[in-house]
């Protein structure tokens, strides 16, 4: 029975691996497309309103995705939604940085990168669930 639970455990730590190297190469190829596009000074035009998912045992909050405007080097104005989330509603007409596709300026993304400090915290908190499950499993009376 034992067996089954470390097989179970094992397949846990695959699973969230994968996950954290996934969330890791999408900020990472999101990054480098932000540090080689050029950058505008973007104006907050609205947002968009949504809720967390409510995973992890914590309740279900609201949450703003700015909606921004820019003008590109060829002197149209573009529009863009944040992939960046907030807890207040972005006040309209604020400034906030976007970096855009040369090429295709509908492309764009808002300069941010909050997603080193989540990592930074979920990885270490992963590292101890594991340790900790795997030593649970070692003393459950289970044959």
């Amino acid at each position: 029975m034992k067996l089954v639970l470390y097989v179970i455990w094992a397949l846990f730590m695959v699973a969230a691996l994968w996950a954290i190297i996934h969330s890791v190469k999408k900020s990472r190829a999101q990054e480098r497309l932000i540090a080689s596009w050029p950058k505008a000074q973007g104006r907050v035009t609205g947002s968009r309103q949504g809720w967390t998912s409510g995973v992890g045992n914590s309740s279900r909050n609201i949450r703003h995705w700015p909606t921004y405007e820019f003008v590109g080097e060829d002197g149209a104005v573009y529009t863009g939604e944040s992939e960046v989330s907030y807890v207040n509603a972005p006040v309209p007409g604020s400034a906030l940085e976007v970096a855009y596709n040369p090429v295709d300026p509908h492309r764009s993304f808002q300069v941010d990168s909050p997603s080193k400090p989540l990592l930074g915290c979920i990885i270490p908190v992963l590292v101890l669930l594991c340790i900790a499950a795997f030593w649970f499993i070692d003393f459950l009376p289970v044959d």
